[in-house]
């Protein structure tokens, strides 16, 4: 029996600031492929976890279609918060300011 290390992204943040990670990971991504490594995050990495936000992002990145490519890359989900996010993510009202 081979023994085959796993590899787990936790991804951190929470809303708007969710950008953080993505703009990492789009980051190396670049890095690698710019010294032609072929990464595919949704092959390399067998899991990815997070909470509210940071989970929607890692079950983003493990879309993939019937072919096993996935679907949406971190530079794509990155591309859709900067377009949408401040529709998505607007700023509570402050309730104390009735007092």
């Amino acid at each position: 029996m081979q023994n085959r290390y796993r590899v787990i992204l936790s991804i951190d943040g929470c809303g708007a600031r969710s950008v953080v990670p993505l703009y990492i990971l789009t980051k190396i991504e670049k890095l690698l492929l710019d010294k032609n490594y072929n990464l595919d995050l949704a092959k390399w990495v067998d899991l990815f976890s997070g909470t509210s936000n940071s989970a929607i992002i890692g079950g983003t990145l493990m879309l993939k279609d019937k072919s096993d490519n996935r679907l949406y890359s971190p530079s794509d989900i990155l591309k859709l918060y900067s377009k949408m996010g401040s529709k998505i993510f607007v700023k509570p009202v402050d309730d104390n300011s009735k007092l």
